[in-house]
């Protein structure tokens, strides 16, 4: 390497602008031009000339520093032909740039050929056929063009073969894949541009394990011979644009582990078949034009892990029969046509790391003890109906970093354990409530975006954010005191009789189901002195505030008043009868 350096130096020093081409350097190459700097230098005048971007901070690597008329060449050397005797070749995870040389195919010795993780361009060699003791071939995560050469197909011993995360384009020849290729295990084509139907020569492969032709342009259908793959144990193929059925023949892969389809055309209703899949463990088919209910047998799938059938039209209830997937981990059921209630047998899915049933039109209460699941961490169950209070149990979740609730009807206060609410004086005599957030809560992660969204919203019966406090500690909201507490307690703690509560009631049944579509929660805030009132029949039943409690009168007016605070700090005032 030296005396190429040599040389090259002596070509520098004609033309300096002109650049200069060596090969990748080590760190001694880079001292060795940085003492040609020196030398080359005759006057302080010229030390910010052309040679300035050569300097000692960056002499270990001169190539990747941008020197000034330097460049360097990482193509593989096309010598490497030479070697015959070789029978594994790993450069994988280095700087190679340029094309594959064809003299590869010269290394009649390779059974491992890993080349993947570089720069490397071009096409693949058809001269990589003439590797027959070839078993492993690694060339993904480079850049390489054109498609895969039919050559390959003599590779008879080839066990493995990745090439995915490349450029790769057009129909995969069928002579790529030949009937001889019996022992292949494991063909990786992701992340490519491959287009047409799938090459059925591919399903004919008798100990094919892996089968990942994920992310590419793939049109047609699965065909029925893939059940010929008694041994196929992962098939991914999603992100295509794949139609027609979800085959039930995929019930047949009886070692199938892993089906994902998510992100096709396809259509129909989820075969019950896959529920015979003994060890299976992924499903995901979302993002598709599935229809129908999830079947019964897919429940009955005690081995799955995830399930992921998001984003398609599928309606239905939720089967109570949930609760034997014991194993299930991950389940995504968003956007979806979901009905009726969460079933309460879910909380007993203990290694449930994330549950999304958001955008459904679920009903009902969130269940008891759902939210103490030990290893939740994500729970999203927004834009349903679900309706009553949040389980005050929340504070369980130990595990739990995301929790989205917003667009449901849900009332009722946020449990304590998301934080404590305290009473304040400002130094101006304004009482406050300091709302301390939990530091074990996903609210004290969020506090920074949550405090960003209430900073944008102004509206008049809106309680106002007067402050905050926020470190690595602590954090904490500043708020108006809704001083008068919230008409839960004016109810069930003091002395009011019967009749004037299922007056109250009634008024609030109003205000949830005929006021103007306007939805209002069941435990209210009242403000300083305001009144309570509702009207029936000419006599006005109201209610006000005397000793801290609610004490009811009669008088004669048409009309109702209202002004009330909602545990969200909603102040809504309007007129109405009822």
């Amino acid at each position: 390497m030296m005396w190429l350096l040599g040389a090259y130096l002596l070509l520098l020093q004609r033309d300096i602008v002109g650049g200069l081409v060596i090969l990748a350097a080590p760190m001694t190459d880079g001292e060795a031009l940085l003492s040609f700097k020196r030398g080359a230098i005759s006057s302080p005048d010229q030390k910010n000339g052309v040679l300035k971007s050569w300097n000692q901070s960056s002499a270990e690597n001169p190539c990747f520093a941008h020197w000034e008329g330097i460049s360097c060449d990482f193509s593989l050397p096309k010598e490497l032909g030479n070697l015959s005797n070789l029978e594994v070749m790993a450069l994988s995870q280095n700087s190679f740039s340029g094309a594959i040389p064809r003299s590869i195919g010269n290394c009649r010795s390779l059974s491992k050929l890993d080349l993947s993780a570089n720069r490397l361009s071009g096409v693949i060699p058809p001269e990589l056929g003439h590797l027959s003791k070839l078993q492993v071939l690694y060339l993904f995560a480079n850049n390489l063009l054109g498609n895969i050469p039919a050559s390959l197909g003599n590779c008879s011993d080839l066990q493995t073969l990745s090439f995915g995360k490349n450029n790769l384009t057009g129909k995969i020849p069928p002579e790529a894949f030949d009937e001889d290729m019996r022992n292949l295990q494991k063909v990786y084509l992701y992340s490519n541009h491959f287009s047409g139907e799938l090459p059925a020569t591919i399903f004919h492969l008798p100990s094919l394990q892996v089968l990942d032709l994920s992310n590419n342009s793939f049109t047609g259908y699965i065909p029925a011979d893939i059940q010929n793959l008694t041994r196929l144990i992962l098939l991914q193929l999603g992100w295509n644009n794949l139609s027609w059925l979800v085959p039930t023949f995929l019930g047949n892969c009886s070692n199938l582990i892993v089906i994902e389809l998510y992100r096709n055309r396809f259509a129909g209703e989820i075969p019950s078949q896959l529920g015979q899949l003994e060890s299976f463990q992924r499903l995901a088919l979302s993002s598709n034009h599935l229809v129908g209910s999830i079947p019964e047998q897919i429940y009955n799938a005690t081995s799955l892990q995830l399930l992921q059938l998001s984003n398609n039209r599928i309606g239905g209830k939720l089967s109570r029969v949930i609760s034997s997937m014991h194993n299930l981990e991950s389940l995504y059921l968003t956007n979806m046509s979901l009905t009726g209630s969460i079933p309460a047998d879910i909380r007993n899915l203990s290694k449930l790391v994330a549950l999304d049933l958001s955008r459904n039109n679920l009903q009902g209460i969130i269940p008891n003890c759902f939210l103490c699941l030990p290893s939740l961490g994500e729970l999203y169950l927004f834009d349903n109906q679900l309706e009553d209070s949040i389980p005050s149990d929340i504070s369980e979740s130990s595990n739990l970093v995301k929790l989205f609730l917003h667009l449901n009807r849900l009332s009722g206060i946020i449990p304590a354990s998301v934080g404590k609410v305290y009473k304040g004086v400002l130094s101006d005599g304004t009482r406050v409530a300091v709302k301390v957030v939990n530091p074990e809560s996903p609210a004290f992660e969020n506090f920074e975006h949550e405090l960003h969204i209430l900073g944008k919203v102004k509206h008049r019966n809106l309680v106002r954010v007067l402050g905050y406090f926020s470190n690595t500690e602590k954090k904490a909201f500043i708020f108006e005191l809704m001083a008068n507490g919230s008409l839960e307690h004016q109810l069930h703690e003091c002395n009011v009789s019967l009749e004037n509560r299922m007056g109250i009631a009634n008024c609030l049944v109003y205000l949830h189901c005929e006021f103007d579509g306007r939805q209002l929660s069941t435990l209210l805030h009242i403000h300083g002195h305001h009144r309570l009132r509702c009207t029936r029949g000419g006599i006005r039943r109201e209610v006000k505030l005397k000793d801290g409690c609610l004490q009811p009168w009669n008088s004669f007016d048409g009309n109702v008043e209202w002004e009330l605070r909602s545990p969200q700090a909603l102040q809504l005032q309007f007129r109405l009868e009822c």
